[in-house]
């Protein structure tokens, strides 16, 4: 009994360690939370907000630029985090249905957008009814005044409260109209940077027969006649063959995973950063003189540009005249060749320096002899 006990708590032991160190892996999405902009690239800071188990987690962050640099990748944790990043790495991966994905959503959007601006429109058009029918009342009361007062005592109550009446509508109609106008134009920008993203995103190709098929769906359902498309066939065999075409070989996006060791379930934070290239920035000045009081007035800005595909909106921007290297290479190192040194006798060199000596003393000798010859030979002869 006892040994059917203890094989029991091993294996109860055994499934609770295996549960505690099981890797689940979780899917988080990121938003830029600042940029340090450099004259030739920018370091772009996100943060995830991410649901951790206890124990081993293994969590992937999509969506990154393809063009960071690897090496730059850094993320952290906060200090009071009860846990630890194990590892971090980078890959890349294939985008199949990303791309269709997002020009869906674009113009799913867009639909949305123009409905809310068609409402606006009818809004505006009832406004303007209304405008009519209190200008007609304005044009009654003024030929019935003229009447009243060419043949009877006018009625200069009924005028008061009647000018009250247009005056008051007038005013809230002007300021329903103001508000509209208002909500029209943040749609419109919201337009025009949605239709700019898709001609980016899908090619002025697949833009021009999107906005030539639209326009014919909004005719078509404004009309009492039957809807009708076939002029319309080779926009839409264009716009479908582009989203069915296979995007596998072009589409390629970065991704973060790390493996995080939790002490219990909880939420953190995991901010993380990385180097990307393809962005720059110019100081511009702008010099405005006057010649009333002549003052220089002197305008800073700068102009920013980048091409990283990400969403610079609602960030902590910094600006830097420092233009970092991104290709540090590792200096040469020259050789140093060593070898083993060669020790001589103290007999054979002494040897060897005594022949050198006699050697020396006989040439010296010789030299000597050969110059007393010399000199002989030129001595002039008193007796010849």
């Amino acid at each position: 009994m006892r040994r059917h006990y203890t094989i029991t708590m091993i294996v109860i032991i055994l499934a609770a360690v295996q549960a505690d160190l099981f890797s689940s892996e979780i899917k988080a999405q990121s938003r830029i939370k600042s940029v340090k902009l450099f004259t030739n690239m920018a370091k772009i800071t996100r943060v995830s907000e991410i649901s951790l188990k206890k124990g081993l987690n293994t969590v992937i962050v999509d969506g990154l630029p393809d063009n960071l640099y690897d090496w730059s990748a850094k993320g952290n944790l906060p200090e009071k985090f009860k846990g630890k990043i194990m590892s971090l790495e980078i890959s890349r991966q294939a985008l199949l249905e990303k791309r269709r994905k997002k020009i869906l959503t674009i113009e799913k959007k867009l639909e949305e957008l123009r409905d809310k601006d068609i409402k606006l429109a009818d809004d505006l058009n009832n406004l303007k009814e209304q405008e009519n029918f209190l200008n007609s009342i304005s044009t009654f009361t003024e030929q019935t005044a003229s009447k009243e007062l060419a043949t009877r005592i006018p009625q200069t109550t009924v005028w008061s409260n009647t000018a009250r009446y247009l005056n008051s509508n007038r005013k809230t109609i002007q300021t329903s109209k103001r508000n509209i106008q208002k909500k029209r134009k943040k749609f419109a920008k919201e337009i025009q940077k949605l239709e700019f993203d898709l001609n980016q995103i899908a090619g002025s190709r697949y833009y021009r027969s999107y906005m030539e098929l639209d326009q014919a769906v909004q005719e078509n359902t404004a009309s009492l006649k039957v809807q009708q498309y076939g002029n319309f066939r080779k926009q839409y065999a264009a716009k479908e063959n582009y989203l069915r075409a296979d995007t596998s070989g072009i589409d390629t996006e970065k991704k973060i995973e790390l493996s995080i060791y939790s002490a219990s379930d909880s939420k953190t934070d995991f901010v993380f950063s990385y180097i990307i290239p393809d962005t720059s920035w110019q100081m511009k000045y702008d010099f405005r003189a006057s010649q009333k009081d002549g003052n220089v007035e002197v305008i800073l800005y700068s102009d920013i540009r980048q091409k990283t595909g990400e969403d610079w909106e609602n960030i902590n921007l910094s600006l830097s005249t420092g233009a970092p290297l991104n290709n540090i290479s590792v200096p040469d190192l020259y050789p140093w060749y060593l070898n083993v040194r060669n020790v001589y006798r103290k007999s054979s060199v002494e040897g060897y320096s005594k022949s050198r000596k006699s050697d020396y003393k006989r040439s010296a000798s010789e030299s000597i002899f050969q110059k007393q010859e010399e000199s002989d030979l030129q001595r002039p002869c008193g007796g010849c």
